[in-house]
């Protein structure tokens, strides 16, 4: 399955204000952009961006679609399509959203040393994140990926964006199309241990058909507890969290953390092309 990400900005005034009058325009936009065919509002909130509110709606198929109305009269739609489609007409969009900052915030690149380090990426097949660990000298790094079409699709079209050519005068990395949950419970049940494990994984699991877009805490927190039981006697646990606004998501986090008796802390960083603050954490023993 493909996912595709396309941005759009449409001149979109608001004469009103409230809330109602805000939810019905982005209602308008959604039957513009996706059809009829999507459910109702499902998330209002204002964003950490000073200038925007957030709206967020479901379709029934599978897609998903942001809209962020700004002070200025304009509206910047988000979508992103669960079907199948050729990435390469929407590439040059997607270009556009180069990020520099979520990747360092993930991986602390700021603080966190990766010299001599043994790493463990869940997820981040763009291979972004790859590129920018070896490069810091880490002894070797692992990237586990279940869909090997992102892999594919971002050596095709995102070659130079996320530096696979650089990648590739690098030997002290290997990729595994599996499943993350396989690769830890391999590792734990063959006392394989890691320096840094870093959780890329989306905030909604890859198991559509069965929660949607409704996130699946266990999963998150089964990866968690796996994810530090392969740590090192002073290996350290990386991971994204979600966007600053869901609460309950961070409480749930919060929980499943004290309740693997680790040290923490969490930072929040405004990650440009999301609009809105991110959630990272820290992990360690």
């Amino acid at each position: 399955m493909a996912i595709n990400n396309i941005i759009l900005e449409l001149k979109f005034k608001i004469d009103k204000t409230t809330e109602e009058d805000v939810q019905n325009a982005a209602k308008e936009i959604a039957l513009i952009c996706l059809g009829e065919n999507f459910s109702t509002l499902t998330d209002v909130q204002i964003s950490q961006h000073p200038l925007d509110r957030l709206l967020l709606f479901m379709s029934q198929l599978g897609n998903h679609l942001t809209v962020r109305f700004y002070d200025t009269g304009i509206a910047t739609v988000d979508i992103q399509y669960s079907i199948e489609k050729k990435l390469d007409k929407f590439i040059a969009v997607m270009i556009s959203e180069k990020n520099d900052t979520y990747t360092p915030a993930l991986a602390r690149l700021y603080d966190q040393d990766y010299q001599g380090k043994k790493v463990l990426i869940l997820g981040g097949g763009d291979g972004a994140l790859l590129y920018s660990l070896v490069k810091k000298n880490a002894s070797f790094v692992t990237l586990v990926e279940i869909d090997k079409e992102v892999i594919d699709a971002s050596r095709c079209y995102l070659k130079k964006l996320c530096n696979w050519n650089e990648l590739e005068k690098y030997t002290n990395y290997e990729i595994i199309i599996d499943d993350c949950l396989v690769v830890l419970k391999d590792s734990f049940r063959k006392s394989l241990t890691y320096d840094i494990v870093i959780n890329d994984l989306t905030e909604f699991p890859v198991q559509m058909e069965k929660n949607g877009f409704t996130y699946d805490m266990e999963f998150s927190k089964q990866v968690m507890e796996l994810s530090v039981s392969v740590l090192s006697e002073k290996g350290v646990y990386l991971s994204r969290g979600n966007c600053v606004n869901a609460k309950n998501y961070h409480e749930i986090i919060i929980q499943n953390i004290c309740g693997l008796n680790c040290k923490f802390k969490c930072e929040d960083t405004f990650v440009p092309c999301f609009h809105e603050s991110y959630r990272f954490y820290k992990l360690w023993k």
